[in-house]
């Protein structure tokens, strides 16, 4: 992918990585004869992506670890499905692992919370809370209702706003918008309040949808915006930071509790490893993004977030009674704007 191309430490990964699926492509019955547990993990991220480079490479260390007796294959790029039909699959058991994003509100409510809007400064601030004591209670949420949550989130970053209308100069220039946003109800909801009309449409389907003029923007961080090659099909780049959003590992409880504890405890060390370096590579491509987006035609502006603030009261009360009490006494904690 672009993206990684100029991001010359992933670029020797992508080499690496392409080479391993290669293998396991080839040869998918020898892999699963010498395998005691064959798992598989889906995500929506492109191939070539850090998240899926990084899945790649703990796929990898994990079944080095185990001796060949643990094998897990990596689906990319909703290979296996929307989100919302794997997120359906990994509760079915059908699916061992699943990359989720900021879909898990059917499983958990308060997993939203990290994406709730202005709350958060930088990832500094972010990785705080989630790596403390607001990680934990979402976590212990998402594994109280039947899906294995893993304690280290990975980046997909502060959204911007990208369209093929006008700059986002003030909240007000979004009136009569057509948004992408994610299946879920808070995104359009925060939406809706400054006069947009948000359309929840899956991660697979949104360039095509912006493409063809179903929708005439949306909501993703930079990283997606070079990795979907988004600047083909939209022209403005408005930065707005109006929220964060991570990817949480999950497995089925079924499969992740008949592996046996020494390969859970390889598992889990590995997952804190290549979430750490994917936290990394995100970092690294955002701080060259603005540039390449440039570069690629966009036009780019610093939105004044400040003209959002103001109309967030109402919004932050309606969703505080959603999470709960508990949730967001915990989220105040971590959130200057909340404090």
């Amino acid at each position: 992918m672009t993206m990684i191309m100029r991001y010359k430490p992933g670029r020797r990964n992508v080499l690496k990585i392409a080479a391993l699926a290669g293998v396991a492509a080839a040869c998918p019955a020898l892999c699963a004869s010498r395998a005691d547990f064959t798992c598989r993990l889906g995500m929506n991220q492109p191939v070539g992506s850090p998240s899926h480079l990084r899945m790649m490479q703990m796929a990898e260390a994990i079944r080095k670890e185990s001796d060949g007796k643990l094998q897990i294959d990596v689906y990319p790029n909703s290979t296996l499905g929307s989100d919302n039909a794997m997120l359906g699959a990994v509760r079915e058991g059908e699916l061992d692992f699943y990359l989720a994003g900021n879909n898990l509100g059917p499983v958990a409510a308060v997993s939203e919370l990290p994406s709730l809007p202005y709350i958060f400064t930088d990832n500094a601030n972010v990785f705080a809370a989630l790596d403390g004591e607001l990680g934990d209670y979402i976590r212990r949420e998402v594994s109280a209702n039947g899906l294995h949550a893993f304690p280290y989130y990975m980046q997909n970053g502060f959204h911007q706003l990208t369209n093929v209308l006008r700059p986002i100069e003030t909240a007000r220039d979004l009136r009569g918008m057509t948004i992408r946003t994610p299946v879920e109800h808070m995104p359009a909801d925060f939406f809706e309040l400054f006069g947009a009309s948000p359309k929840g449409i899956t991660f697979n389907n949104m360039y095509v949808s912006l493409r063809d003029g179903i929708v005439e923007g949306q909501t993703d961080p930079m990283g997606v915006v070079i990795s979907l090659k988004l600047y083909e099909v939209q022209k403005y780049l408005s930065l707005t930071n109006h929220w964060w959003s991570g990817f949480l590992l999950v497995a089925n409880h079924d499969s992740w509790n008949r592996l046996p504890g020494e390969m859970r405890d390889i598992v889990t060390r590995n997952q804190k490893q290549y979430a750490l370096l994917q936290r990394s590579d995100v970092d690294e491509i955002n701080r060259s993004a603005t540039s390449f987006l440039r570069d690629k035609g966009m036009l780019v502006n610093h939105a004044d977030s400040d003209s959002f603030r103001p109309m967030l009261g109402g919004f932050y009360k309606k969703w505080r009674a959603v999470y709960g009490e508990s949730a967001w006494s915990i989220l105040q904690h971590y959130s200057p704007t909340l404090a």
